[in-house]
């Protein structure tokens, strides 16, 4: 489930950005941020959990 969602929304962001490649390197580089402070975020609430299930 979560690897087809974050396959979709890749492919969305290609699309994106060869409609925008002006300006894409930018965008890209803040969505690129954006996705690692997410994931990164996502994991210490899974780890968290897994602590709180001990």
């Amino acid at each position: 489930m979560k690897n087809s969602k974050r396959l979709s929304i890749d492919e969305r962001v290609l699309k994106w950005t060869k409609r925008h490649k002006k300006r894409n390197t930018i965008y890209t580089s803040i969505i690129l941020i954006a996705a690692v402070v997410t994931v990164s975020i996502h994991h210490d609430i899974t780890k968290k959990h897994i602590q709180l299930r001990r």
